[in-house]
């Protein structure tokens, strides 16, 4: 399970996660949330093995936190490589 972890979540950088919906047909996996200014990422199974962080358009393992300001969002995360932890992600405010 993929999950947001951060600053900016109700349960800041503790376990669980705001676990995140898969979509088979897209491949996608997305939250839509409120967040307080603060810090995100995303990890696998509420743990730091894998975990990624950076920008939109480059995430990579061990990556570094995310910023956001406070409002709702829904958040879509795309992995573009699943071992080698990589991926994109879009933040939209509703």
């Amino acid at each position: 399970q993929i999950g947001l972890v951060g600053s900016a979540t109700p349960n800041g950088w503790d376990v669980p996660d705001q676990k995140m919906e898969y979509d088979q047909g897209s491949g996608t996996w997305s939250i839509t949330i409120d967040l307080v200014d603060g810090d995100i990422k995303f990890r696998l199974n509420d743990g730091w093995a894998w975990n990624l962080g950076g920008t939109t358009d480059n995430l990579v393992h061990n990556g570094d936190n995310i910023p956001v300001t406070a409002g709702n969002y829904t958040i879509t995360l795309t992995i573009t490589d699943f071992e080698g932890e990589l991926g994109t992600f879009t933040i939209v405010q509703n």
